[in-house]
């Protein structure tokens, strides 16, 4: 339509001549223009959305892979405290390596689950 309006200064029916003022077809122009703009900018927002959504998913999965690597390295210091204590245990079960273990189990036992 706007490039009828610009193009043309009268058009031409069987019946029927209709005018098109210079105006008319500029202003056809600039809402063109208008919409277009308008276009291009909510399409830099969703795509900034997209962008934004996919970096949060991005650290979402990084923190979750942080929090899994501390959580198994956690565990695994608690499973070695474990195997010390039992060693000193059995190899010189005095209180103090005794009271070692216990505290260990007690903590396997308390937080097992959670390890």
């Amino acid at each position: 339509m706007t490039g009828v309006a610009l193009k043309y200064d009268t058009i031409y029916f069987r019946n029927y001549t209709l005018p098109i003022p210079q105006w008319a077809g500029l202003n056809f122009a600039g809402l063109t223009f208008s919409f277009v703009v308008l276009d291009q900018l909510l399409r830099g927002f969703v795509r900034l959305e997209e962008i934004q959504r996919r970096s949060e998913d991005l650290a979402r999965a990084e923190n979750e892979r942080a929090e899994a690597r501390e959580r198994e390295a956690r565990r695994t210091r608690i499973e070695n405290q474990y195997r010390l204590a039992l060693i000193r245990y059995q190899l010189e079960p005095n209180p103090t390596h005794r009271q070692q273990l216990e505290d260990i189990l007690a903590l396997l036992d308390e937080y097992g689950d959670m390890l």
